[in-house]
């Protein structure tokens, strides 16, 4: 998926809980006090292959959909603004994202784009009774039975199970070695769904050490 295609999820998806944060709470914009939606990402950290490549496109689509937003709805205009929510690519940052949301009231927080940084967010963020929409963290966890946490992409199970069905029935393979790497949500969640799925199709997974980096110790 390119850089410009992920541009373009970003402001659909900011544009649509704009839109939804308004019709919803309609009653609080009532009291002229300025409304703030959270936009959480990776906007300081180092520019890595694991997500800063795309997050400077964040900020710019976030701001895209605000303004396609207020030339249909203007009345909101002097009410609405956003939060950058940087937690820099730290795990150790992330609580004190979510603290800074309480603290701003924001009506929502969309963002948190890898499984690892979203879980910890999720979980604070639902006690605190702050809508949060993820737009790639695919964990199954992240969701499950919390009511405040939402996604708009595919879970690490769906995925696990197309991919298993892909490698059995499409390319015929009998047989898998799956090695996840045990400190890495996305990779755990499709090393035990894959394993399931593919057993179930008829297939053999005939290696389910808990980490790739077992190769290297054990015989």
């Amino acid at each position: 998926m390119g850089l410009q295609t992920k541009r373009c999820k970003w402001y659909l998806l900011v544009f649509l809980t704009i839109s939804l944060m308004v019709s919803d709470q309609s009653s609080v914009f009532a009291t002229n006090v300025q409304q703030k939606i959270g936009i959480a990402g990776n906007f300081s950290g180092g520019s890595d292959s694991t997500n800063n490549q795309w997050n400077k496109y964040i900020y710019p689509a976030a701001l895209l959909a605000m303004e396609d937003f207020l030339r249909r709805r203007p009345e909101y205009g002097e009410y609405l603004q956003f939060l950058l929510l940087d937690y820099g690519g730290k795990k150790e940052r992330v609580l004190s994202t979510t603290q800074r949301a309480e603290a701003e009231h924001v009506l929502a927080v969309v963002g948190y784009d890898q499984s690892e940084f979203a879980e910890i967010a999720a979980r604070a963020l639902e006690e605190l009774r702050i809508p949060m929409i993820t737009h790639t963290a695919t964990a199954d966890r992240i969701t499950a039975e919390r009511e405040y946490i939402f996604r708009v992409c595919f879970t690490n199970s769906v995925a696990a199970k197309e991919l298993a069905r892909f490698a059995r029935h499409r390319l015929n393979v009998e047989t898998v070695i799956s090695l996840p790497i045990s400190t890495c949500l996305y990779c755990t969640d499709l090393h035990n769904d894959f394993g399931r799925h593919f057993a179930a199709f008829g297939g053999r997974v005939i290696d389910q050490r808990s980490d790739i980096r077992d190769l290297y110790t054990t015989p």
